[in-house]
């Protein structure tokens, strides 16, 4: 019988995304997320933070990322598993948001604008990202 060797454990990551539409559009913030640092437009939100549960994770994130205030999601929209060298097993949760107020003014330094695109523009450029963005 072999020993096996005790595994190193892997840091677990949870990232939430906050999909918010206006009419046929979709909220989308542009970062530097592309693999030499390309400006890129994404769906805005980010890690959970120790103790934080998704949903208050959510709304700070949207707030910080976009300037907006939002409820608790609605429903969730899709699960993700992304193992990349710079998530390794991370676990991504996008969800709708119906309820929101105020007005799009990012508070994050590293978004550098924020605003509504009609659905086909919005996937053509979320299409940008990599697979493991």
């Amino acid at each position: 019988m072999t020993v096996e060797e005790p595994k190193t454990p892997v840091p677990r990551v949870q990232l939430v995304i906050g999909i918010i539409r206006r009419g046929n559009e979709v909220l989308l913030v542009q970062e530097s997320l592309g693999a030499d640092g390309e400006i890129l437009w994404s769906l805005p939100g980010g890690g959970v933070e120790d103790g934080e549960l998704m949903h208050e994770a959510l709304r700070r994130e949207i707030q910080e990322e976009t300037g907006l205030l939002v409820g608790d999601p609605v429903r969730t929209a899709f699960l993700m598993h992304i193992d990349s060298q710079r998530y390794p097993s991370a676990l991504a949760v996008a969800f709708e948001i119906d309820e929101w107020s105020g007005s799009v003014q990012p508070e994050d330094d590293d978004i550098k604008q924020a605003a509504f695109f009609p659905l086909s523009d919005a996937l053509k450029l979320l299409g940008e990202l990599d697979s493991a963005t």
